[in-house]
């Protein structure tokens, strides 16, 4: 079993943990699979030290647009400092959006990045198969059945995540998403999202 987006807790090799702000890359040194990221509403991004990780091969993520936050523009110009290091690193990219697709995958294309999973995905299932479409992933966590085209989404290539700290509750929590959606996709979700997370990972 895999957590395809999780935050720092107990050191694992089950999972990808992601991180929010510079002060964070420290405490990732335990973990086989992280990331280096800047989210919106943590300060400006420490991009030395994300070109820095990225440089040794650690992912970037996760990172994006989200419309709770003032200063669009900021954000946006933010995202753009990332992603030009991430098209430089070719590193995987984890991206956080909220309510701000369209915009996002715009950055996508014009950075061409096509090594990238967008976390805990929000939109509808027609913009699921255009971020597919690019060589994308989306990721869902629980969080995903509120969405009106869930049944859908479910039909589509897709990863699993649990969006907390890993530890046992992690896992547990994991678990449990990974049987529903197994009885409702009629697959081995847990398995398959591991396989697709490794894949992109090695």
């Amino acid at each position: 079993m895999f957590d395809s987006h999780a935050h720092i807790g107990e050191t694992t090799a089950s999972a990808l943990v992601c991180t929010a702000c510079a002060y964070e890359y420290d405490k990732l040194s335990g973990f086989r699979y992280k990331a280096a990221g800047s989210l919106p509403g943590y300060g400006k991004p420490d991009l030395d030290a994300i070109m820095k990780a990225a440089s040794e091969g650690l992912c970037i993520g996760e990172i994006g647009l989200d419309r709770r936050y003032g200063c669009r523009d900021e954000q946006i110009a933010t995202l753009r400092d990332i992603l030009s290091i991430a098209a430089d690193c070719d590193a995987f990219t984890i991206f956080h959006i909220i309510r701000d697709y369209e915009m996002a995958l715009r950055l996508i294309d014009e950075y061409g990045i096509k090594r990238f999973m967008v976390h805990s995905f929000s939109s509808s299932y027609e913009m699921a198969r255009e971020i597919i479409k690019r060589g994308g992933i989306i990721s869902l966590s629980p969080k995903a059945e509120r969405l009106r085209s869930f049944q859908r989404i479910l039909t589509l290539p897709f990863v699993t995540e649990t969006d907390m700290k890993t530890g046992k509750e992690e896992m547990e929590t994991l678990e449990i998403w990974n049987q529903k959606l197994s009885i409702l996709a009629f697959a081995d979700v847990g398995r398959r999202s591991e396989e697709m997370m490794m894949e992109v990972l090695r």
